[in-house]
């Protein structure tokens, strides 16, 4: 491994405890703000920080009753066999440690956030005490910054965890040597650490163990951490004035990819119909068969979705549709360390038709002639976009149509024109029919099906339909453009709207403009990932294939753009 060294010798600007000016304390009156305030060391015997400490009982005192709320956070540096015992003691605790401490020792107390105060449970934020068996205190220091690296957000309850036992399996199976908590802003400072090589870590860790327990989100530095008392020329950091991208040591939090593939939910809410969710996205289509009627041929058809994680499997045999029970094989790739095997899964589907919500009348209802049900992908009041195709979504998968009893008419002061279109049916998204059309800005349009003019896979047709609406304005829409400059890696470059949901993705490779056009007015951002391996999407790390996740850039700022507005950028992305 490459070897980083960090200073012992950075500059922190910390904020001391605040002293008791007087006595006394005004009570908040009844009604008044919250008590946001956590409790404040107001002495502790011996002092924090001490030297050549021989004792076995440490008492902290503080300024309010306080109480110990998941102790069990409590981590010592470096380890004892066995854990000091904690206890209240008026408005302080009393440590007991039971175990025969190493001589010319630093050991840290950290705990966590497990001291809160009696009211309203305000902790003391990382909450260590530090004090030496020998003449010394070890004064090394490091310093760093964590953020999730799908999106580079600051994430919440995030541990930082220094081992000096640099197995692999370290990390799931012990607690760290040193421990620590970014703050709000994903920084976080760790100090009075010894001489020595450490692997470093992120955990967001869920059940609070302080071991790694997938699917537990977390980060590593892909170097060994070095400590040692020469400076490495690092200037002096102010904690809290800093920015992130000037941090040295960034730690990227990952969800590790699961090890195996296996089926989440199977679901047969309809008696034509049967759903499959998977853990992740499929590696290649699955493999169905009928245990009980291995000769059946065609007698499904497939659908699948966006998303890639789930696929639907709609009955066409009229005998397997009436059946109560179906039993049905499953096979499909397994992922991670088993990657190239293959799983075959039985599955018994039910399906249980729906109860009559009416008891009043005993005579049977009169069955209605069954017929499609159709419907468009704009909602009541929504206006068509210009540049998109209108969508017309079906319950069952389409089977044929008849363009000779569809019409599509133009309206114009009353007066209707035909307008030509083209019917596109999706392959995979089969309940989908596209109609492509060259629209006019801010014009009324009238679609018209005649009965029968869309068939099922069922054979089942529509009544007579009509739908109107109206299209945008095209000084409605603005535009973005980017050219992208000094590429020479690949490189995914995706449009996100204001609620993160990646609008147009890019895979390029070299120097190009990027031209976004009928984009409604609204915040935008430009993401780029450094697609090492060219499968169009981000992919996630490994800790034990020492992998770390995709890299990721974002132009530095939101773009909020304007109707009938063009924003045009250079922009070179820097991993």
């Amino acid at each position: 491994m490459k070897q980083i060294y960090s200073s012992g010798k950075i500059i922190l600007f910390w904020i001391p405890f605040l002293l008791f000016i007087n006595c006394a304390r005004v009570a908040s009156p009844p009604g008044g703000p919250k008590d946001e305030t956590p409790p404040e060391i107001k002495k502790s015997t011996p002092p924090n920080y001490s030297v050549n400490f021989t004792d076995k009982t440490i008492e902290v005192y503080f300024d309010e009753f306080i109480k110990l709320d998941n102790i069990n956070q409590l981590i010592v540096s470096p380890p004892m066999k066995n854990k000091p015992n904690i206890k209240l003691k008026g408005k302080g605790i009393q440590i007991k440690m039971d175990d025969t401490l190493t001589r010319n020792t630093t050991y840290t107390l950290n705990f966590g956030n497990s001291i809160v105060d009696n009211n309203e449970s305000n902790p003391i934020e990382n909450f260590q005490f530090v004090f030496s068996t020998g003449p010394d205190l070890d004064s090394l220091n490091f310093f760093g910054a964590v953020m999730n690296a799908f999106d580079m957000e600051v994430p919440k309850d995030v541990y930082i965890l220094l081992y000096d036992n640099r197995a692999d399996s370290a990390i799931y199976i012990e607690k760290p040597l040193y421990l620590t908590k970014a703050n709000e802003k994903g920084y976080f400072f760790l100090s009075n650490l010894k001489v020595g090589k450490f692997n470093v870590f992120a955990l967001q860790d869920e059940d609070q163990n302080y071991i790694y327990n997938p699917p537990e989100k977390i980060a590593f530095l892909d170097s060994i951490l070095v400590l040692r008392p020469e400076t490495n020329g690092d200037s002096i950091l102010v904690y809290d004035s800093i920015q992130i991208s000037s941090v040295k040591h960034k730690l990227k939090l990952f969800e590790e990819q699961l090890p195996n593939q296996y089926i989440i939910s199977s679901t047969r809410s309809r008696k034509d119909n049967i759903l499959l969710v998977f853990n992740e996205a499929l590696l290649e289509k699955p493999v169905f068969s009928l245990p009980d009627k291995p000769d059946l041929t065609n007698w499904y058809i497939e659908e699948s979705f966006a998303v890639g994680d789930s696929i639907g499997i709609w009955l066409n045999d009229t005998s397997l549709i009436n059946q109560e029970s179906v039993d049905l094989s499953i096979k499909y790739p397994l992922s991670g360390a088993d990657k190239g095997k293959y799983l075959i899964d039985t599955t018994n589907f039910r399906f249980t038709k729906p109860k009559s919500k009416s008891r009043k009348s005993s005579k049977p209802a009169i069955q209605a002639e069954s017929k499609l049900i159709l419907t468009f992908s704009l909602g009541s009041g929504n206006r068509m976009e210009l540049n998109r195709n209108l969508l017309c979504l079906s319950q069952t998968p389409l089977g044929s149509y008849d363009e000779d009893k569809i019409a599509l008419f133009a309206i114009n002061d009353s007066i209707e024109t035909i307008v030509d279109f083209k019917l596109i049916f999706s392959t995979h998204l089969i309940r989908n029919l596209n109609f492509n059309v060259d629209w006019k800005e801010d014009t009324d349009y009238r679609i018209e099906l005649l009965p029968d003019a869309i068939t099922d896979m069922y054979h089942t047709t529509n009544d007579s339909i009509t739908y109107t609406f109206k299209t945008r304005k095209l000084d409605y829409y603005g535009t973005l453009v980017f050219e992208m400059e000094e590429i020479n890696e690949n490189i995914l470059i995706q449009l996100l709207d204001d609620k993160h949901q990646v609008v147009k993705s890019t895979l390029i490779s070299n120097d190009t403009t990027l031209t976004y056009q009928f984009l409604p007015p609204k915040t935008y951002r430009i993401k780029a990932i450094l697609d090492e391996n060219k499968n169009g999407k981000w992919d996630t790390g490994s800790w034990l294939e020492r992998l770390q996740p995709e890299k990721v850039k974002y132009y530095f700022e939101e773009i909020k753009l304007r109707s009938n507005w063009e924003f045009k950028k250079t922009w070179s992305p820097d991993f």
